[in-house]
């Protein structure tokens, strides 16, 4: 009888070893598309507002050398429209390890993630260059089927990409 036991053992640690590849390769499908981003609706959604938000700034104060973006790891990066130089998607990871690197003449502009309350949303969009950093609060809602910013004012220290990532 032990014998038999023995070989079901054996048969069911076999079974569940075919299980493993499986696993496995989903796996490192939602890990892949979690590093390269999912799309959907809620992205474009981002995008849009992030749009708005630029054109505003850039019509307001003009351009900057660099357009820099904070996403998530599951967000699509999209053409935002920036034509003043390069644009630079920085993911949490990556937000620290660019600004220590980057050149601290050129002037930038950098977008946070949107934040909703309600009908309207949010955006805190960064102004620097080598003299300093300023930053505002957008508020856009939705009007005509497109995002328009309908208040600014001066962002508080907390929501500052100053207190959150140095970038000088």
């Amino acid at each position: 009888m032990s014998e038999w036991a023995s070989g079901r053992v054996g048969e069911s640690a076999n079974g569940a070893q075919g299980v493993r590849p499986i696993l496995l390769v989903v796996l490192l499908l939602l890990v892949g598309g979690a590093a390269c981003g999912v799309g959907g609706t809620a992205a474009h959604r981002q995008d849009d507002i992030r749009r708005a938000a630029l054109a505003y700034e850039v019509a307001a104060r003009g351009a900057a050398d660099e357009l820099l973006v904070a996403f998530s790891f599951l967000e699509v990066r999209d053409n935002l429209g920036f034509k003043g130089g390069n644009t630079v998607w920085l993911n949490p990871v990556a937000r620290g390890e660019y600004s220590r690197h980057r050149d601290g003449d050129k002037s930038y502009i950098f977008l946070h993630p949107p934040s909703e309350d309600g009908r309207s949303v949010s955006i805190v969009v960064d102004r620097g260059d080598a003299s300093g950093v300023q930053s505002r609060q957008l508020t856009l809602e939705r009007k005509e089927g497109a995002w328009v910013v309908v208040a600014e004012q001066p962002a508080t220290s907390r929501t500052s990409a100053r207190d959150a990532v140095p970038l000088l």
